[in-house]
C-alpha cells in the first residue's frame, strides 16, 4: 500500500519533480550511496511511498524537495544555477521534464559528495 506523499510538499515548488516520480520505481542499490551521504543530516527527511514494491524515492528539507532516485542509473539533484555548465561538464544530464536546475548523476558518480552537498546546502538556504 502506498502512501500519500506529505502535505507540506505538495506545494508549487515541487509540482513538477512529484508529478515526474510519480509513475516511476526505483532500483534499491542507487539510492545506496546518497542515502550514505544524507543519512546523518539531521533535517533533511527521506521519503518512498512504497518501498516494498520499489516506488521512488526523494529527500527533503521542510518543504523543498532536492535530491530523489528513481529507475536504475541516475539519482536526481536540485542544484544552484550557477552549477549548471559544471555539472554537465562533469557527466550529469540536465533534467528538461523537471524544471529549472534539476540534474541528473549516475549513481555512482566520482563526486556523487560534493554534488549532494551543493544540493543540500542550497535547499537549507533556500
Amino acid at each position: 500500500m502506498e502512501i500519500e506523499v506529505p502535505s507540506e510538499l505538495k506545494n508549487n515548488k515541487n509540482k513538477s519533480v512529484l508529478e515526474f516520480l510519480s509513475p516511476l520505481s526505483c532500483h534499491g542499490d542507487i539510492i545506496e550511496p546518497i542515502y550514505g551521504l544524507l543519512k546523518r543530516e539531521e533535517e533533511v527527511k527521506f521519503f518512498c511511498p512504497d518501498p516494498q514494491n520499489f516506488k521512488y524515492c526523494f529527500w527533503y528539507v521542510e518543504n523543498s524537495i532536492f535530491a530523489f532516485g528513481s529507475g536504475m542509473q541516475h539519482i536526481g539533484l536540485l542544484l544552484p544555477a550557477r552549477f549548471g555548465v559544471e555539472a554537465i561538464s562533469s557527466g550529469a544530464l540536465e533534467s528538461k521534464n523537471l524544471g529549472m536546475n534539476w540534474f541528473l548523476f549516475p549513481y555512482n558518480h566520482v563526486e556523487l559528495t560534493k554534488w549532494v552537498a551543493l544540493a543540500l546546502a542550497s535547499a537549507k538556504s533556500s
